[in-house]
Order: structure tokens, then C-alpha cells, then sequence
């Protein structure tokens, strides 16, 4: 009968979810309902998860109700699959969210005890530090989504593992508050430079340049350092830059379609990081998607820094000398991942794998 109550007002949110205010709604709406449907279950608990802004305001007691409504759902129906993986995985990665927030907000405490109850699977944590091992001592890791972010971080934090790779997630990087807690310190304290220097933060915390247009008009190619010295001045990126090797090659890079926050800060770390410490990609083509040319029917036309990523085992390394397309994986190093190192769970065996 409550179900039938609820379901004209859930379909009336429904329709025009996604409108500033509808997560509120739904908290509002179902907050007190007992015996909800899975994906009504399921509906609350992502509304509490995502009504918190670390930018505003951060509300922990609001998200730790989010965390009782995915376990519910998890020991009703385990089941249960989400977007992510399964309402395990997705229960996981809320509570790493909730744990990187915290710490970004300085509040390290209440971090550790949200970490305690974070737990992923065998399958998970394999994948994970498959992942961190195919990355060279000291890399920074540019990651996409949860599923290639919060285990990551886990396995560092919980267990141990390869915290010598910074992890940071793309889509993150629009968040002024995530940049100034990677440019003040990182999740390790383990010294090494972290290069984002050529940008103010006061520019990255300005809202107003969370997207940077270009002069489609400038003809000449400067380097990444030259346009990003200009930037906070002249507001305009040129559209055509390039990062040089240490061998003077000039690896170009294409910005006609304009940029985001997040691809500022990749460009001000490649400006700054010398080729001293290695940049590892899970997806180069997701992450550096602004960073070349296509056309209309968004075909790659000028591949540009494509031209440059090397894949080792699990990752792609920017590599500073342009490769063919025979040459784009290092077999040798990758080969040895599969065969010997990575964490496969009895899945299957790579033991037999032919190298011709």
C-alpha cells in the first residue's frame, strides 16, 4: 500500500530527475518509507551519497545515512547490480568517496574510522593493484571513473600497496578543492615534487574559468609553459601548444575545442613535471580527449600526444619519442605482468601465452 502511495509522486520526480533540489526531494519523499523496492532502495541511498558538496558544506552524518541504505539493499539483495558493479562494489566506492572528502576537508580523523569499514573483494583489490603495479616508482596516475579510482586509493590506504604512485582522478580535477588538497599535499607523505605550479589557485578556485576558450586564430605553436604564463593575463589558451622532450622533439598538442579545469591542471603538470616523474594513463584517450583533433563525426584527424603513450601491463606512459603503430606496447615488460605478476584469482592462465 506504501508502495502505491509513493509510486505517482516517485514517477512525478522521475520524470524530471535530475533538476536542481531533486535529491532533496527524494530524501524528503522517502526517507521514513519502509519496504522500498530495490531500485527505489536503491534511489535513496544515491541521493543521500550525493546530496554532500565538499565544496560547500560536508555532512557526514547525511552521507552515513546514505551508507545504512546501500548495506540494507546489499542484505537484502546482494545481488544486486548498479552501474559500477555490483551494490557491494558501489557501497565500497561511497564510502571512498566519503573517505577522500574527508580528508580533503583536513578532517583525518573521521577519515580513518570511516576507512575501517570499507571492504572490497578479491577481485577488486587484484585489479587494483595490477593497476598500481604496472606503474613505474613514484608515477602520477590519471584515472576516469570509481571503479579505476577508489580501489586504487584503498589498497594504498588500507593496505599498504604502492603508495608511491599518486592517483588522481580526471573528472575530480574540476573541483578547486581536490586541486589545492593535491597541490598542498598529497595522500603520502612521501616527498617528491608534484608539479602543478604555473597556475594560481586563485585561477583554478575561480568559477568563472572552469572552461578556457581559444583563439582559433593564432597560427604559431608555443610551449605549454608559454601559453599557461599568459593564461591568467590574456584568459585564452592558443590552440595549438607543445611539450618538449628532453631530446628537443616537440610533442604538439591540440586545444581548438577549448578546455576544462581538469585539463588545465594536466597541462600545468605536464608544464612542470621535467620528465622526471613518470605520467601513467588507465584510458590516455578518455583523459587527453582535448588534447587532439578530430572531425566532425569525432574521428581522430591529428593524433598529436596520442603518438607518445606506451603501453606497459595494465597502463599507458607518456614516453618522450613518437611511436609507430608496431611499437606501441612494450610486449617484453607487458608480457612478464601477465605471465608473472598480476593478480589474475585462478580466472584464467596466462602461462601459456605465445609471444609470436
Amino acid at each position: 500500500d506504501q508502495v502505491n502511495f509513493l509510486l505517482p509522486q516517485l514517477l512525478r520526480i522521475a520524470n524530471k530527475y535530475g533538476y536542481p533540489g531533486c535529491r532533496k526531494d527524494v530524501i524528503n519523499l522517502l526517507k521514513d518509507a519502509k519496504n522500498l523496492p530495490d531500485t527505489t532502495l536503491y534511489a535513496l541511498a544515491r541521493s543521500y551519497d550525493y546530496e554532500e558538496d565538499i565544496n560547500n558544506s560536508y555532512n557526514l552524518d547525511k552521507v552515513e545515512k546514505g551508507f545504512k541504505r546501500f548495506e540494507e539493499l546489499v542484505r537484502l539483495n546482494p545481488d544486486f547490480e548498479t552501474i559500477v558493479g555490483s551494490i557491494k562494489t558501489k557501497t565500497a566506492n561511497s564510502k571512498m568517496n566519503a573517505f577522500l572528502n574527508l580528508l580533503i576537508i583536513d578532517d583525518k580523523e573521521k577519515s580513518k574510522e570511516i576507512l575501517k569499514k570499507i571492504e572490497y573483494d578479491k577481485d577488486n583489490i587484484s585489479y587494483a593493484k595490477n593497476i598500481l603495479m604496472s606503474c613505474e616508482e613514484n608515477a602520477i596516475l590519471f584515472t576516469n571513473g570509481d571503479n579505476d579510482t577508489y580501489q586504487l586509493i584503498y589498497v594504498q590506504e588500507k593496505l599498504g600497496y604502492r603508495n608511491d604512485v599518486t592517483v588522481l582522478n580526471y573528472s575530480l580535477l574540476n573541483l578547486d578543492s581536490y586541486i589545492k588538497f593535491f597541490k598542498s599535499q598529497e595522500l603520502r607523505s612521501v616527498e617528491r615534487p608534484f608539479p602543478i605550479q604555473t597556475i594560481s589557485q586563485e585561477f583554478y578556485e575561480n568559477d568563472e574559468k572552469a572552461f578556457i576558450s581559444v583563439n582559433n586564430n593564432s597560427k604559431n605553436s608555443v610551449s605549454i609553459k608559454k601559453a599557461l604564463s599568459s593564461l591568467e593575463r590574456y584568459n585564452k589558451l592558443p590552440k595549438t601548444i607543445y611539450l618538449e622532450t628532453p631530446k628537443n622533439e616537440k610533442i604538439e598538442i591540440n586545444l581548438s575545442r577549448g578546455i576544462f579545469r581538469s585539463d588545465l591542471v594536466i597541462l600545468d603538470i605536464l608544464a612542470n613535471f621535467k620528465w622526471q616523474r613518470p605520467l601513467c594513463f588507465i584510458n590516455s584517450q578518455q583523459t587527453l580527449n582535448n588534447f587532439f583533433k578530430t572531425n566532425s563525426s569525432g574521428q581522430i584527424t591529428n593524433t598529436g600526444i596520442l603518438e607518445y603513450l606506451l603501453i606497459e601491463g595494465a597502463v599507458q606512459k607518456l614516453v618522450p619519442y613518437k611511436l609507430v603503430n608496431n611499437n606501441k606496447i612494450n610486449a617484453s615488460k607487458t608480457y612478464d605482468f601477465l605471465t608473472e605478476k598480476f593478480l589474475l584469482n585462478d580466472i584464467y592462465s596466462c602461462s601459456n601465452i605465445d609471444m609470436q
